[in-house]
């Protein structure tokens, strides 16, 4: 419950959450993992 008590900490944890999955979770990265897959025996 302290992460809900914390508004700073709670946004700080979302920004790098948001973070994450922009630059994690983007077409130009899975459809490269996904050609690497598909390219492997």
């Amino acid at each position: 419950m302290r992460l809900l008590g914390d508004p700073e900490r709670a946004a700080a944890m979302g920004e790098r959450g948001r973070a994450w999955v922009q630059r994690e979770w983007n077409w130009d990265g899975v459809s490269a993992r996904l050609g690497e897959l598909l390219a492997s025996p």
